[in-house]
């Protein structure tokens, strides 16, 4: 499943965010919209600059994910082959590749944040990547 992400400056009315234009945002808050035309925000910044930090991290995410896909797909087929050859093809231990992936992901969110403190950004978003991250390695979060 892929997702479109976008940034929008938002104020709160008091009852939810409305979508604003830039000069008049309060907050910037990374949208993701699925392929239905959904939208949904996923995390709120005070700056922009963070909010697309966020969605540089998504968008990879994303693409290792297809990477990941890929190789599923191509390990499925080339195991068909050798087992079709009489070739004894070991079991992949999934739990070992599940816990590599979700380290990877959680250092992208990390280095995103990193990146944002190593140019001076004290926000929330940064500290949100973090959390993120931090709830990744934990199994907290998908």
């Amino acid at each position: 499943m892929s997702n479109e992400y976008y940034v929008a400056g938002c104020v709160d009315n008091g009852l939810s965010a409305e979508v604003v234009e830039g000069e008049h945002a309060e907050f910037w808050t990374l949208y993701a919209r699925d392929a239905s035309g959904e939208s949904q925000g996923i995390i709120d910044c005070v700056f922009r600059e963070d909010a697309v930090a966020a969605m540089a991290v998504y968008v990879e995410r994303d693409r290792l994910n297809e990477q990941v896909r890929a190789l599923s797909v191509a390990y499925e087929r080339m195991t068909y082959v050798l087992i079709n050859e009489g070739i004894q093809v070991p079991d992949p231990k999934p739990a070992e590749v599940d816990t590599f992936l979700n380290e990877v992901r959680a250092q992208a969110f990390m280095d995103a944040a990193k990146k944002l403190r190593s140019i001076g950004d004290e926000s929330f978003g940064p500290y949100e990547l973090e959390c993120m991250a931090n709830n990744i390695r934990k199994g907290a979060q998908p």
